[in-house]
């Protein structure tokens, strides 16, 4: 008698607070308008930017008159990619090392080892060898 006294006891305990929490009493945009369509603020809010931007574009494209004006425009967006790009890495030497030949008929392969710009990793492809020197698992292609 006790056990079952104790288990109606327990799923009373239990069962109030999940009463207590209805969706829409969590839900702090139910009731307010301007929130009828939440998931969508923000994407609409970005394309309307993306479309502003596209319309100002086509704006400037459809004024480009003579070769000057198409070059002015390249250069002004080559600066533009290259500024939000952050500019070019520093060139680096590759210093290219052949580490063998294939001779084919017509044709030939050079294997070559290079180094690439970030710090110590070279161009190994395939050979099992990966930043540093240190032996990798690499698949057969």
């Amino acid at each position: 008698m006790l056990r079952v006294f104790m288990a109606c006891f327990l799923a009373c305990l239990f069962s109030v607070p999940a009463l207590a929490q209805q969706s829409d009493d969590l839900n702090f945009a139910s009731g307010l308008e301007q929130f009828h369509n939440i998931r969508r603020m923000l994407p609409s809010y970005l394309n309307n930017i993306g479309f502003r931007m596209l319309g100002e574009r086509k704006r400037r494209v459809e004024h480009l008159a003579t070769i000057e004006d198409v070059n002015k425009r390249r250069s002004y967006v080559r600066e533009q990619m290259l500024k939000d790009l952050g500019g070019f890495p520093d060139r680096t030497p590759l210093n290219a090392r052949v580490v063998g030949v294939l001779e084919r008929p017509g044709y030939r392969i050079e294997k070559v080892i290079f180094e690439s710009w970030f710090p110590r990793h070279q161009g190994l492809r395939g050979t099992g060898m990966g930043p540093g020197g240190a032996r990798r698992k690499t698949a057969d292609f």
